[in-house]
């Protein structure tokens, strides 16, 4: 009699079942662990690139919210002019935004000329500046103006600096010059007025004249005796 016999197969048997289980089960944990090691190097990468992010806006933050006072211009300085000290003041910058050639002090910039043009509210720079051999006095005549020296007789009124004066020319018909005593006037004309004085010495006082008074005032020096009479104050 013959037997037909077939081995049972992998499938057929319960041993081969629950290793086929168990490999898919530790490879799906597999799977699930590689997912979860990339998500974590993925949430880490983030945060460090989000941290290193945050820090360098509060490093900018902290530097553009730290001021100094500098120099810049109240008007528009045009390229070659002699900075005075009414066209410039300090003003806070946030350090951030401030160059390291900013000016700091009038000193530093009165008197200097601009190598090129300067605009209102632009910090005022030592590269921007040209300083040149110039006297104390030509830095506080007012732009404009032109400053004029009066003798001042004997018994004339004697004005201090920083006084402001009207001035007056008295025609010498005798032709003896400014100074002549006694001078026959003929009339008064005022030829400067609200001068400033900015300096007294050695019996002469020099005052700031409008240029389009310039020509007048120096034709009554020289015709005559010009006159200073104070202004009030305020």
């Amino acid at each position: 009699m013959t037997t037909n016999f077939r081995p049972p197969s992998k499938n057929s048997l319960p041993i081969f079942g629950v290793l086929k289980g168990a490999m898919t089960t530790v490879r799906a944990r597999r799977r699930q662990w590689l997912w979860a090691a990339v998500a974590l190097a993925c949430s880490a990468l983030t945060a460090a690139t989000i941290s290193k992010a945050l820090n360098r806006a509060e490093q900018a933050r902290a530097q553009l919210g730290t001021s100094s006072m500098v120099l810049v211009a109240t008007v528009d300085i045009p390229a070659g002019s002699p900075i005075r000290a009414e066209q410039v003041e300090l003003s806070a910058r946030p350090v951030g935004q401030i160059p390291v050639t900013a000016s700091r002090s009038l000193e530093s910039v009165v008197g200097a000329r601009t190598r090129f043009g300067v605009a209102r509210r632009e910090i005022v720079t030592s590269t921007a500046l040209v300083r040149t051999a110039q006297s104390t006095l030509a830095t506080r005549i007012p732009l404009g103006s032109i400053v004029a020296a009066i003798p001042l007789p004997s018994g004339s009124l004697v004005p201090s600096v920083g006084d402001r004066v009207d001035a007056y020319a008295t025609n010498d018909s005798t032709g003896a010059g400014v100074g002549a005593s006694p001078p026959t006037i003929e009339r008064a004309q005022k030829v400067a007025e609200n001068a400033e004085v900015l300096q007294v010495d050695a019996g002469v006082a020099l005052i700031t004249v409008d240029d389009a008074h310039a020509a007048v005032v120096t034709n009554a020096l020289l015709r005559g005796q010009v006159a200073l009479v104070m202004r009030p104050t305020g």
